[in-house]
């Protein structure tokens, strides 16, 4: 779970942001990207946001682009932000319909084969981390929903795990092998002194 941030100090424009996102009740994850991404925006073009007009900040984006330093999520996340941002703060919502959404780019993924998984789970030395890169891989979990895995939500009866608020909020049920069950129970018994209810915490 990603932690809350500080708004103390900060300027006008981003607690007005911070305190609408979390009225629609974004993410915490969400919020800090959105705060970031102004941040960087306004530093950049050197003022306030409500006095940016369209062309400096579609010449601040191309920018971006054209600098190549940023990733697409990156970028795509600072779109989204000043979208955000100028739409529901400053309702200047048909001004910024003309920042289009970047399309990503289509790449061929990378496929390990079976041995190349096992290679390189076998390679993590922290028990720990190993542990948990195979429940990603076995399960499909992204990290925050790992370190948020507690005792209880693993149902034994369906081999399954019961994931509260994932990403979105939205929580879901995955197939769990028998293979991570046993891990699982083996971690649980080692470290719940020291764990409480969750398990890698």
């Amino acid at each position: 779970m990603s932690s809350t941030i500080n708004l103390n100090g900060k300027p006008d424009y981003i607690i007005a942001l911070a305190k609408d996102l979390r009225l629609r009740n974004r993410s915490e994850r969400t919020v800090k990207g959105y705060v970031y991404s102004m941040l960087r925006m306004v530093k950049a073009l050197k003022k306030h946001p409500n006095r940016c007009s369209l062309k400096e900040i579609t010449d601040y984006l191309c920018e971006m682009i054209s600098e190549g330093k940023y990733s697409f999520n990156t970028y795509k996340q600072n779109v989204c932000a000043i979208r955000y941002y100028y739409n529901h703060i400053l309702g200047r919502k048909k001004e910024i319909a003309n920042i289009p959404y970047p399309k990503r780019e289509i790449t061929n993924s990378v496929i390990l084969s079976k041995d190349e998984v096992f290679r390189l789970l076998a390679a993590i030395k922290c028990p720990n981390v190993r542990l948990m890169a195979c429940i990603a891989y076995a399960c499909g979990l992204r990290h925050s929903e790992i370190r948020n895995l507690k005792h209880n939500d693993i149902d034994r009866s369906r081999m399954r795990l019961l994931i509260h608020l994932g990403k979105g909020k939205k929580s879901r049920e995955v197939q769990m092998p028998h293979s991570i069950l046993t891990r699982l129970e083996d971690h649980y018994r080692k470290y719940s002194s020291k764990m409480g209810v969750f398990f890698f915490r």
